[in-house]
C-alpha cells in the first residue's frame, strides 16, 4: 500500500542522513566495506579512490565523479541482495572472523554525495537511485546499467569491482573536501 511505501522510503532516506551527518564520511564506510571484501590467497589487496572531472555515468545534475577500484573477488547475488536492503548484510555472520560491518545500511551513506552509485562487479552492472520515479522506493532499489564506461572496462584487468559515485552538482566544496580526504 501506498501509505507503507511512503514511511519506508522516509524511514530509509532519514536514516541515511542522520547516520552520516559528516558528507563525506561514505570514505571511511566505502574503506571499511573493501576491508570487509573477500580476496583471492595470492593477490595483494588494492583499494584505489580517483576524483574525476566529468561523470562517465551521464547522471543529470552531477559534476564529476569518484571512481572506486578495488580487486575483490567481486559481488555476488547476495550481496547484490543485501545492498538493496536496509538492515541486511553478508557479514552479520561472520563477526567473529574480524568483519566490522554488518549493520547492512553503511553503502547507503554514498547517497549524500550522489543521486545514484553504480557498481560494476562480477558481472554485474546495476546502479541504484536516490529518488526512484518508477517504484517510489529510492536508495534500495538495483538497475541494470546496460553499458559499461570505458573507465570501468580499462580498469577491468587489474580490479573486480568499480563503484561510481557521480558528485551532486549543488554541493559547494564537495570535490575539496574528498580530495583533502583522500591526501590524508
Amino acid at each position: 500500500p501506498e501509505h507503507i511505501r511512503k514511511g519506508y522510503d522516509k524511514a530509509i532516506s532519514r536514516l541515511s542522513e542522520d547516520l552520516y551527518s559528516k558528507k563525506i564520511h561514505f570514505v571511511f564506510e566505502l574503506i571499511q566495506n573493501a576491508e570487509d571484501n573477500e580476496y583471492s590467497k595470492d593477490l595483494v589487496r588494492k583499494l584505489r579512490f580517483e576524483l574525476l572531472d566529468y561523470d562517465p555515468t551521464n547522471t543529470s545534475g552531477c559534476d564529476g565523479c569518484l571512481a572506486i577500484f578495488n580487486n575483490e573477488k567481486g559481488f555476488e547475488l547476495e550481496n547484490i541482495k543485501a545492498i538493496s536492503t536496509i538492515g541486511d548484510s553478508t557479514k552479520a555472520n561472520l563477526k567473529d572472523l574480524g568483519y566490522i560491518g554488518e549493520k547492512g545500511i553503511g553503502f547507503k551513506s554514498v547517497f549524500a554525495v550522489t543521486p545514484s552509485p553504480h557498481i560494476y562487479s562480477n558481472g554485474y552492472q546495476v546502479c541504484f537511485k536516490e529518488k526512484d520515479s518508477v517504484t517510489k522506493l529510492g536508495y534500495i532499489i538495483p538497475y541494470w546499467v546496460d553499458e559499461v564506461p570505458s573507465i570501468v572496462s580499462q580498469n577491468s584487468v587489474d580490479f573486480n569491482t568499480c563503484i561510481l559515485l557521480p558528485l551532486k552538482a549543488n554541493l559547494d566544496g564537495l570535490k575539496d573536501q574528498i580530495e583533502t580526504e583522500l591526501m590524508q
